[in-house]
């Protein structure tokens, strides 16, 4: 396979990250290659642990389609993180992500005892998995595996996730993309 495209582009929005990834797998900014995200799901999937999963997640926005396309690979079923905020609906399960502009994110619908792998586009410093696997295990469900097509930020990011026994798999590194303008921007 060759090097795919990343591109690290500042934000004009605010956020307390000052930049944005756009990799080839979420369809924003760079065309979705459906056959690359297939070969790199179905790679992602036989690296988790999937026995006995009740639910596969995403978050919004661009964690979305590659944790979708893990869940069909893997024939679970997919839950995706939402913005907005139902009302009266006792399985909510929020969470906030730091660096973005909207960062409260609501998931509906795991109920407690359930077990789930959480599959993001991209990890940088682990914050919000954080938040999100804090969140889940505050309301009795199990995060039995984390899963990301890119590491993007440091491998030592990831003792958050180790303190809380995940040890999260991952595809790429930003080292296995072609960098389209700073890569600086992710140190």
């Amino acid at each position: 396979m060759s090097k795919p495209l990343l591109r690290i582009v500042e934000r004009e929005t605010k956020g307390s990250r000052p930049y944005v990834i756009i990799n080839p797998f979420t369809g924003r900014g760079i065309p979705l290659d459906h056959q690359l995200l297939q070969e790199v799901a179905r790679t992602l999937a036989l690296k988790l642990n999937l026995d006995g999963v009740d639910y596969i997640v995403g978050f919004a926005e661009q964690g979305l389609i590659p944790a979708y396309t893990v869940a069909a690979i893997a024939e679970i079923p997919f839950i995706g993180s939402t913005r907005s905020r139902l009302k009266n609906d006792e399985t909510e399960i929020h969470f906030i992500e730091p660096h973005s502009e909207r960062p409260d994110h609501y998931v509906y619908g795991i109920r407690k005892e359930y077990s789930v792998v959480i599959v993001e586009d991209e990890i940088t410093k682990c914050k919000t998995l954080y938040n999100a696997v804090t969140a889940f295990q505050e309301k009795g469900i199990k995060v039995q595996d984390i899963g990301a097509l890119i590491m993007a930020g440091e491998v030592k990011d990831l003792q958050k996730l180790e303190n809380k026994g995940l040890d999260p798999k991952y595809i790429f590194t930003k080292q296995d993309f072609i960098h389209s303008l700073d890569i600086s921007l992710l140190n």
